[in-house]
């Protein structure tokens, strides 16, 4: 087995464990109010694949750095965090205010990769916002 190979293997048993892992948590601190709840979390999920793996993709010049996946890890980390604690007190969310956040998502990533020695070549003059 190639270290590609092992790496993907990696990826997968991750993700497989985080989803795993977040179902049972839904499944946990649900207490059965509807299908909104799950609107709220599977579009956190959608919308954290999206931002990080467009993010990732961008940048896919550094995956080869450890030091890259340990900033990916804080930002999501940092994300995950503020989302959760925003849609655990907000009652009513729409799918669409994580499409309104994914553009200042995406410049904050790609300022706090840049501002630790993590940018692509072309990244800030070509950004695909504007």
């Amino acid at each position: 087995m190639t270290l590609k190979r092992a790496c993907d293997f990696a990826v997968y048993i991750l993700i497989g464990i985080t989803v795993s892992l977040g179902i049972v948590w839904y499944a946990w601190s649900n207490d059965g109010g509807g299908t909104e709840p799950i609107g709220k979390w599977i579009g956190l999920g959608g919308a954290t694949a999206i931002v990080f793996g467009y993010a990732i993709r961008t940048h896919r010049l550094l995956v080869q750095r450890l030091s890259f996946w340990l900033v990916i890890l804080v930002l999501l980390v940092i994300h995950l965090s503020i989302f959760i604690v925003i849609l655990k007190r907000v009652e009513h969310w729409k799918i669409l205010w994580f499409v309104l956040a994914y553009p200042v998502e995406d410049i904050a990533i790609d300022g706090a990769l840049s501002l630790t020695g993590h940018s692509v070549p072309g990244r800030d003059r070509h950004h695909p916002l504007f």
